[in-house]
């Protein structure tokens, strides 16, 4: 994937886990697909996840995590996450990537940013950026809650965040 994506002129490539197997985890209409986390148990969700997560940075075909625990879509959490955001912040920093901050999770069940707060500040203590994002697949949404994801972002320790051309990160005043 990544010598084919090296072919075209990108300015950032986002990568991010929908799928764990064949499951489609975040299709939150579908309750076939939401009875997975009762059947497998939520904290195997987050461990096959976040294997998920480790591989896709490893990999070198993105720039940027996107939407870093989308695992707790549907407001399924690890009672001791500390494990699971362990694993994802050293993934990033190790694969010097950035990490999303997304104003979407607010609109879903888990009605929290992505990544949670505990992640964000991994993330931070880790040395791993950030970039914003509001997922807006409609124009509503478009830059949504931007100003409490730099609240967010500030409470974390952040006082930049990253831009990219030609692949290349360049860090902005937050």
């Amino acid at each position: 994937m990544a010598s084919l994506l090296s072919n075209y002129p990108f300015d950032v490539l986002l990568g991010s886990v929908h799928w764990i197997g064949a499951w489609l985890f975040d299709a939150l209409e579908w309750a076939e697909a939401q009875e997975q986390f009762s059947v497998r148990g939520v904290d195997r969700v987050w461990d096959d996840y976040t294997r998920s997560v480790e591989e896709l940075a490893a990999c070198g075909a993105v720039d940027v995590l996107a939407h870093p625990d989308l695992a707790k879509i549907a407001g399924h959490r690890p009672e001791v996450p500390d494990e699971f955001y362990g694993r994802i912040a050293e993934a990033a920093r190790s694969s010097g990537l950035a990490a999303e901050l997304n104003s979407s999770g607010w609109r879903k069940p888990c009605a929290e940013a992505y990544p949670a707060p505990a992640l964000l500040s991994r993330f931070h203590d880790h040395g791993v950026p950030i970039t914003t994002a509001s997922d807006g697949h409609e124009l509503g949404h478009v830059s949504w809650r931007v100003a409490e994801l730099g609240a967010l972002a500030r409470s974390a320790g952040y006082y930049e965040v990253s831009a990219f051309r030609d692949r290349v990160r360049t860090a902005l005043p937050l």
